[in-house]
């Protein structure tokens, strides 16, 4: 059983093991249910899997968010520290979508 200190906007912590047990990430979502006799159920919210939920993933604080050509360029080099061949296989690369047709 966790204990936990309300603060004085009557806001709690959940702490990094409960979010690992509700599989919930920060900006994740969480329901609380009322029971009868001053009880609560916490629930995660399963992701929705919307795209803008990925947005500003790649972003670095303070500095400019990442192009897909940044992206390529590290997984190349992470793949091949790694000593995995298929990161040099332009196949596997991402790549820019043409969205003027």
């Amino acid at each position: 059983m966790t204990m936990f200190t309300v603060n004085a906007k009557g806001q709690i912590t959940l702490g990094k093991d409960l979010a690992k047990h509700l599989s919930v990430r920060p900006g994740g979502k969480v329901v609380v249910e009322k029971l009868p006799e001053g009880r609560l159920v916490l629930s995660a919210v399963p992701s929705t899997g919307d795209i803008s939920a990925a947005f500003g993933f790649v972003k670095r604080k303070g500095g400019p968010s990442l192009s897909l050509e940044d992206i390529n360029n590290f997984t190349t080099r992470a793949g091949q520290a790694s000593g995995d061949n298929s990161a040099h296989d332009p196949s596997m690369a991402l790549h820019k979508i043409d969205t003027t047709s």
